[in-house]
């Protein structure tokens, strides 16, 4: 995974972004998703998509499966 993302100083203004759970669910979205097709374990992946498990993915944010479902259901 290679690249850069744009994120615009506005997000501030963001409805979720005093909620830390969702803001670091959103921003490891953001860093996560491919910026052009790939191939994950045969199953082609599209750009602005990624492979993730509620598991491994609360793991990486730092949050628990509950707070991940939260989270998911805000944004």
């Amino acid at each position: 995974m290679a690249g850069w993302i744009k994120l615009h100083r506005s997000i501030k203004d963001w409805e979720w972004y005093d909620d830390v759970n969702v803001r670091l669910t959103f921003l490891h979205c953001l860093v996560e998703a491919n910026f052009k097709d790939q191939s994950y374990k045969g199953v082609e992946i599209k750009r602005g998509s990624f492979p993730c498990g509620r598991i491994q993915f609360s793991k990486e944010v730092g949050v628990t499966v509950q707070q991940l479902r939260t989270a998911f259901s805000k944004l």
